[in-house]
């Protein structure tokens, strides 16, 4: 770069950025921020870091600022306005410069209740969401990178494979919760042999399972040996659908699908709160989990909430994919 196009003469460092495919609102890049730091060319919290378009200098989050050999730091940037081919220049090296990191800035939506989030785009079942929920998957769990509704997925390879998460307080669901996922059904034969796609289950008895059942239509709550359901609610198969299951606080749980305005209810189920762990896509009791019954499925984007979410909200994870970080969803 020229000394004539340099953006500011208080920066010491800047590189070029190429940018290619973006279909996102953001997009993150990953640094070696251990080497920049230890070479003095970076501020030990990264805060001195810009990232500019020509003259004009563009919105960033620090997710993480690693001073650790080996590690990663990983930055956001706010790419509304740049297509999907462009090029920035990052800037560094200013001991004096201020923090604007903001995440406001890049993260439009703040849901404060999220307790999981599973995107599996890392090839694991890490949560998302800050409550560190891990899910731990047994055998019969593969992670896909093609035909996934967003970036990585996973898929339930037999009728037995389940995702254990923990039995954290925070996924203690009780009279307020809402859990949303996409999942994709092959068209099934005659008869069909899978065709149950459980989204969560926690405790089969004591607590929550919810279901579609591919073979009769019905969309299924079940808590203390009581089910309720509807038929005429399971997505079609051989498609991507959105699926969400919301208790509205007086333990009434709602069944939306495509984040539809229409709400289907399901009725009113009682219980009291389970201790066993949270599994996705299958049913288990606590401590027993052979009690399998799901479909051959892909799931994608699974998220629990600690509140009854509002129409908006359902909306806003419905048209946007849901990368998270503690309390933000990404604009997609």
């Amino acid at each position: 770069m020229e000394n004539w196009a340099w953006w500011n003469s208080s920066w010491d460092y800047a590189t070029n950025i190429t940018f290619t495919n973006i279909t996102a609102n953001q997009t993150n890049i990953t640094l070696d921020t251990y080497t920049l730091n230890n070479t003095g060319k970076l501020k030990g919290d990264c805060t001195d870091i810009r990232f500019v378009n020509d003259t004009t200098t563009v919105d960033y989050w620090i997710e993480s600022c690693s001073l650790t050999n080996g590690v990663n730091g990983t930055i956001w940037i706010n790419t509304t306005n740049y297509g999907a081919n462009f090029s920035l220049y990052m800037y560094y090296g200013n001991t004096e410069a201020a923090n604007m990191s903001n995440v406001s800035k890049v993260f439009y939506t703040d849901i404060a209740t999220l307790v999981g989030s599973w995107n599996f785009d890392e090839g694991n079942s890490r949560d998302r969401s800050g409550y560190e929920n891990n899910g731990t998957p047994n055998v019969n769990v593969s992670y896909w990178t093609t035909n996934c509704k967003f970036g990585n997925c996973v898929n339930i390879t037999t009728a037995s494979g389940i995702i254990e998460t923990t039995n954290d307080s925070s996924l203690q669901l009780d009279r307020n919760f809402t859990a949303t996922s996409w999942y994709f059904i092959p068209t099934i034969g005659t008869p069909p042999t899978y065709y149950l796609a459980f989204i969560i289950s926690k405790g089969w008895i004591n607590e929550y399972d919810m279901w579609d059942d591919h073979k009769t239509g019905y969309a299924t709550i079940y808590r203390n040996s009581t089910a309720k359901q509807k038929n005429g609610l399971a997505p079609a198969t051989g498609t991507w659908a959105f699926v969400t299951w919301m208790a509205n606080g007086a333990g009434t749980i709602y069944y939306i699908k495509n984040a539809s305005t229409t709400w289907s209810n399901l009725g009113n189920v009682s219980g009291t709160n389970s201790t066993c762990p949270l599994h996705l896509f299958n049913r288990a009791d606590c401590g027993d989990v052979t009690k399998y019954e799901t479909a051959g499925s892909l799931y994608d984007e699974t998220n629990v909430f600690s509140s009854s979410l509002t129409q908006a909200q359902i909306s806003f994870i419905y048209n946007y994919s849901t990368y998270s970080t503690p309390n933000y969803k990404r604009h997609a």
